[in-house]
């Protein structure tokens, strides 16, 4: 009989690879019998384990969608739904402050970012604008430029300046990953809002706003223009 491959488990890896992928079905034959699997086309070596199971190794790779067949003595069954890999995941950003301006490189932490000399498309967002000079030199690392800093209502209260605690997402292959407040920007009263806010809290009632009050530099400039 012909076989038939009916699950696979898990259905999702790291963009690494190596995660052991267990093939459910029938018909695989016997140890004696030439097994092979293709994983998005490509050739893996099958472990065997009886008629009904045998277990495959992924590859490293980005994206969704990656068809796996298992071929028994040129037989070929193929798994009803695809593997697919993991989203990124954005861990932190470093430097977290930087000007408003803009022109700030950054450099962007995390994993299933896939390997750094993939050919995939790649691109990253701070607070939804594109950072510039993309570039990936380690698997787990990205850098770019930030764009300047573009107010939701400039000119009015910094709780709407839009500055403050921004999204960082990285998109490989399709795949979104966000850190939803990895980012903020200085040099426009945001920062020093903030900072005057942790200094208010530190107040007890009577005491002016002077008294025993510190202000907070979070880009190092000995100043509170930020």
């Amino acid at each position: 009989d012909l076989p038939t491959l009916t699950a696979i488990g898990p259905s999702n890896g790291i963009t690494a690879g190596g995660t052991l992928i267990t093939l459910y079905g029938s018909n695989f034959g016997t140890s004696a019998d030439a097994q092979t699997a293709t994983f998005a086309g490509a050739t893996r070596s099958v472990t065997y384990f009886s008629h009904l199971i045998a277990v495959i190794s992924s590859p490293a790779g980005t994206g969704v969608a990656k068809e796996i067949t298992i071929n028994i003595e040129t037989q070929v069954a193929t798994a009803p739904s695809p593997f697919c890999y993991d989203a990124p995941r954005v861990t932190s950003v470093k430097p977290s402050v930087a000007p408003q301006a803009g022109g700030g490189t950054i450099t962007i932490y995390g994993d299933n970012f896939g390997v750094a000399s993939q050919a995939v498309a790649e691109s990253l967002t701070v607070n939804g604008a594109a950072c510039g000079t993309l570039a990936h030199p380690a698997d787990g690392t990205f850098t770019c430029t930030v764009a300047a800093n573009v107010k939701t209502n400039a000119g009015v209260a910094c709780s709407n300046c839009n500055a403050l605690f921004r999204p960082v997402s990285v998109t490989v292959d399709t795949l979104t990953g966000t850190l939803s407040s990895g980012f903020s920007y200085s040099g426009d009263g945001s920062t020093q809002a903030l900072s005057g806010l942790w200094c208010q809290g530190m107040l007890t009632s009577g005491q002016a706003a002077s008294d025993g009050v510190y202000w907070i530099d979070p880009d190092g400039a000995s100043d509170t223009s930020d």
